[in-house]
């Protein structure tokens, strides 16, 4: 009996092990680039497992702005965001990018000038 339990638990603890992946790193947010005439932001975001990604872009109140909600395979995602029309609607000065992903909160601090 104590033969088949310790069996079992090789077992499950094998798989188990099969199932984490220890050079998994978190998600990147990163800016790429802006273009010259600040129209537009070039960003990415990076993932190692496919799953549900929410981007959330906010004021300093708190205020959500723009938001975009897909899943997405693991991989590397570019996405542009239009600078001109921020600025037009709400001015400049310091927004909130936040990346959402696996019940985990990565933000990045955005400055429109």
């Amino acid at each position: 009996m104590k033969r088949i339990f310790f069996w079992l638990l090789s077992l499950i603890s094998f798989v188990w092990a099969q199932e984490q992946d220890p050079a998994a790193l978190p998600p990147q947010l990163q800016i790429v680039e802006k273009n010259q005439d600040e129209q537009w932001l070039s960003l990415r975001y990076t993932i190692n497992h496919d799953g549900m990604v929410e981007v959330k872009l906010f004021d300093k109140k708190n205020r959500l702005l723009w938001q975009d909600q897909s899943v997405k395979v693991a991989g590397e995602h570019p996405f542009r965001l239009n600078i001109a029309r921020i600025k037009k609607r709400l001015g400049a000065g310091t927004y909130f990018l936040e990346l959402r992903y696996k019940g985990k909160r990565y933000p990045i601090t955005l400055n429109i000038k």
